[in-house]
């Protein structure tokens, strides 16, 4: 379990996602008419850099895969 360094609610300005990318959707799964979904921890570093990776809960491997690409 990673500890957290500090609680968000004592910043004075909230964190602020600089980019949104949404992960590739499988195209197999595409095919199949296959829907899902991926829960993932993780942290941000300061310069931004995604660390501490970990998968909570997956419905496929396939959309793990995608998720972690797109981290």
């Amino acid at each position: 379990m990673l500890k957290a360094k500090f609680n968000p609610d004592e910043l004075d300005t909230p964190p602020k996602a600089l980019a949104q990318i949404n992960p590739h959707y499988p195209s197999e799964l595409t095919r199949s008419k296959i829907e899902g979904h991926v829960s993932v921890v993780y942290v941000v570093t300061e310069k931004g850099d995604v660390t501490a990776i970990r998968i909570t809960e997956a419905t496929h491997r396939a959309f793990v895969d995608a998720v972690i690409a797109t981290l």
